[in-house]
């Protein structure tokens, strides 16, 4: 039931939450800017106000640093933690309108709207700081999707009430999305091989954002070779005795090993102990590789037909993380709605700020959020019964995702080309 103390509690969250945004934005960033009042000062202020902290207002008092950091730069940061309470207050209202019912209807558990709700603004915030900054640089830092996806299937794994719901299901006793949503399932979770395919699917998943480098220049056989070398950095066989060693595997590597060895485990756990724990977390690993390769494989085709990069390896790991929290089916509503959102933000794009750059981030993030305030339409009136019952229609979904994109790209180029002539 919608209520305006909870409502307005949410809003005040989602003030800080964009504070946090704003942190991420110059922080975490290729190029950091010391912006944020809660990074570091920069060296010609020795402090900051104390009301300067405080979220939306504080930037009014940051205004003296303008010789620093340019005119009005205070304007966006402040748009940033306003935009992010609203649609914090927007997801809160849209989630109780949705679930009050179902909650009724299916006797579902009372405190469903938060299960919902907290992993949904989560994501919402992990999307924003990655858009700017790929509106900013035109990369998405690992650093957000790696951690975003890492923080889904934690999620998953403990929250299996989470998940997207089946909204338009006709059986009773099947609510949350599965791999096989919406057939009825026809694989059995507690099988062995139900388990190797997850943990297959982690361990690619890691492998895929390891640092690496990979080439076929020398062969395969050489190719393997370098490529081990580059994650594990041993030392060089020209080094002195005596002389330290200085190349060691990065420290993100060392990382995604650690998070890869406490995932099997929990993966192994949720599947000897828990039937809900491990259909959510097979659930978010399956939507995590769904996303990787439908993004994954677009960068590959269009880089062998356009013999150039048409997307980042950035949106690779973006939509992976998306899919990591709502599903695969999710995922791949998200990536083909994508290039229609970014249409009309290309054009006011280049109308407002004359950039004729494409960065396809912000229009995954903005296409994810699409999917999750529409889902009860976009799933129960189209998706559903339309496209994902039928098996054979799913490449032809991603034929009309390719289509379009391959539609925005041209657009776009006929832009630049108006530009540069």
């Amino acid at each position: 039931m919608f209520s305006w103390n909870q409502c307005w509690i949410v809003t005040l969250i989602g003030l800080c939450a964009g504070a946090a945004v704003n942190w991420g934005i110059y922080n975490l960033a290729w190029t950091k800017k010391q912006i944020s009042p809660w990074g570091q000062l920069p060296q010609t202020v020795s402090k900051r106000p104390l009301l300067a902290r405080v979220p939306l207002i504080g930037w009014w008092f940051l205004r003296s640093e303008t010789p620093l950091h340019g005119n009005n730069f205070w304007l966006r940061p402040a748009c940033i933690e306003l935009g992010t309470a609203a649609i914090f207050a927007f997801f809160y209202y849209q989630h109780t309108e949705f679930l009050t019912l179902l909650i009724k209807t299916f006797d579902l558990p009372s405190n469903l709207l938060w299960l919902q709700l907290i992993p949904h603004l989560i994501l919402v915030v992990l999307l924003g700081t990655a858009t700017f900054i790929d509106l900013d640089e035109r990369l998405i830092p690992d650093t957000i999707t790696v951690t975003g996806t890492l923080i889904a299937l934690s999620i998953a794994a403990v929250l299996p009430e989470s998940r997207f719901i089946d909204v338009g299901n006709p059986f009773i006793d099947i609510i949350f999305l599965t791999p096989s949503t919406p057939a009825i399932p026809q694989t059995d979770l507690k099988s062995p091989a139900a388990l190797l395919w997850a943990s297959g699917c982690l361990l690619f998943w890691g492998f895929a954002i390891v640092p690496k480098i990979t080439t076929a220049r020398y062969g395969l056989s050489k190719g393997v070779q370098i490529m081990l070398a580059s994650i594990i950095r041993p030392a060089r066989k020209s080094r002195k005795p005596d002389a330290p060693r200085k190349r060691k595997p990065f420290t993100c590597t060392l990382v995604i090993a650690s998070s890869m060895v406490i995932g099997l485990v929990v993966i192994f756990l949720c599947w000897c102990n828990s039937t809900n724990h491990w259909a959510s977390l097979n659930n978010a690993i399956w939507g995590m590789t769904g996303g990787l390769f439908v993004v994954w494989g677009v960068r590959i085709v269009a880089k062998i037909s356009l013999q150039r990069e048409a997307m980042g390896f950035g949106d690779v790991t973006l939509l992976a993380m998306i899919g990591a929290f709502l599903g695969w089916q999710a995922a791949l509503l998200t990536f083909v709605l994508a290039p229609f959102a970014g249409i009309l933000f290309a054009i006011v794009q280049y109308i407002s700020k004359r950039k004729n750059e494409l960065a396809f981030g912000p229009y995954l993030s903005l296409s994810a959020i699409i999917v999750i305030l529409g889902w009860p339409i976009i799933w129960t009136n189209y998706a559903r019964n339309i496209i994902f019952i039928h098996g054979s229609a799913l490449p032809i979904v991603l034929l009309i995702g390719l289509a379009a994109m391959g539609a925005l790209l041209f657009i776009w180029q006929q832009i630049k080309n108006s530009t540069a002539s």
